[in-house]
């Protein structure tokens, strides 16, 4: 073993570590960055309707498509279908008439109270926020009787859980 003296080896000790801090240095700074970078990934993704409102855009779509269907048919109206297992698979953020609004595709799984067989079907909805996102709308493409024009007709999504 070869023994350095007291003076010496203490100035390859702090030469071993003044080249050894900077790259803790640097590689805690890295991990930072990474960290800073994919919470800004999360931000920019998540950014969509929250689920809450997105389960209850989902049940008015339902609704409003089975009353167009009831009073098409002329049948009675049909107590709403029990909702379940919503899949989202895409969200895309857009624009509907110059205002905010998102698209989400996905599947989900339905069936009629008092019936045991589950249905599963795609789903593609547009979600548009109030002011701050307290509020949300249910956006509907409406084409023109001649179908050279695209306009939009939209529903207030109410909260199910308001206070009163």
């Amino acid at each position: 073993m070869l023994t350095l003296p007291a003076g010496a080896a203490a100035n390859a000790l702090r030469q071993g570590l003044d080249q050894f801090v900077p790259a803790i240095r640097w590689r805690r700074l890295g991990l930072l960055g990474c960290a800073l970078l994919f919470c800004l990934l999360l931000t920019a993704c998540g950014g969509g309707p929250p689920r809450k409102v997105l389960l209850q855009g989902l049940a008015l779509q339902v609704r409003l498509t089975q009353e167009t269907l009831g009073s098409a048919l002329r049948l009675e109206p049909l107590a709403a279908p029990q909702i379940s297992r919503v899949r989202i698979e895409d969200q895309d953020r857009i624009s509907i008439d110059g205002q905010r609004a998102y698209r989400v595709r996905g599947h989900f799984d339905w069936r009629l109270s008092g019936d045991a067989i589950r249905t599963d079907s795609s789903f593609e909805i547009f979600l548009q926020p109030g002011e701050q996102a307290l509020s949300w709308r249910l956006a509907q493409p409406v084409g023109s009787r001649d179908g050279t024009q695209q306009g939009w007709r939209s529903f207030q999504i109410e909260e199910t859980d308001k206070p009163r």
